[in-house]
């Protein structure tokens, strides 16, 4: 017990001894305040303001361009598969709901045109937005199609290429889910790494 007050009594001292050996400088109301000048600071000042890097601005738009290019791809893809299910349910029976389809397919093509002002705020490349677009429609698309038509969520047409291409692997429909979820944690880890 006397070996650890003796030594908290040196660490007390040795703070304290730390503590008073720093100079403070005190404020004085009579002496007038020196402004250092410059140079960089007046040249900053005559700056055109759209010239200026606010940072902090620019930062909270940098960390909005990841969310937002999900969004837009995420939202394009999801509304194409939509309009391609209602389109071929439509197909030769139901002319409204055909033209359904074309309206969704529009607003999909036309939500693309969202990636430009999004992409202007960047300093990334524009080559990862189409690499991020095709994984979530690797992703979304055939699960929001087979809902769409009321079809099994690992359901497998036969119609595309695509769906005779995934028919040769035959993959059970847990694979094809666990591999969803895979590609979507990587587009996310890339998303949000490199924009």
């Amino acid at each position: 017990m006397k070996k650890l007050t003796i030594i908290l009594l040196f660490v007390t001292i040795a703070c304290n001894a730390q503590f008073v050996n720093k100079t403070y400088k005190t404020y004085n109301p009579y002496e007038p305040i020196r402004l250092n000048y410059t140079p960089e600071f007046s040249t900053y000042l005559k700056l055109n303001p759209s010239e200026m890097n606010y940072g902090v601005a620019l930062t909270r738009k940098q960390k909005l361009i990841p969310w937002k290019i999900t969004f837009v791809a995420i939202s394009a893809t999801t509304l194409e598969a939509i309009g391609d299910a209602l389109y071929d349910m439509g197909k030769g029976t139901n002319q409204n709901q055909m033209m359904t389809g074309k309206a969704f397919q529009a607003a999909s093509l036309g939500e693309h045109f969202l990636y430009i002002p999004v992409m202007k705020d960047s300093e990334a490349s524009w080559l990862w937005v189409p690499l991020i677009e095709a994984c979530w429609r690797f992703v979304i698309f055939d699960a929001v199609y087979n809902l769409t038509r009321g079809l099994p969520i690992s359901y497998i047409g036969n119609t595309s290429y695509w769906d005779r291409g995934m028919k040769s692997f035959a993959p059970p429909a847990g694979m094809r889910l666990f591999a969803d979820c895979i590609v979507g944690i990587f587009v996310i880890k890339l998303t949000f790494d490199k924009l």
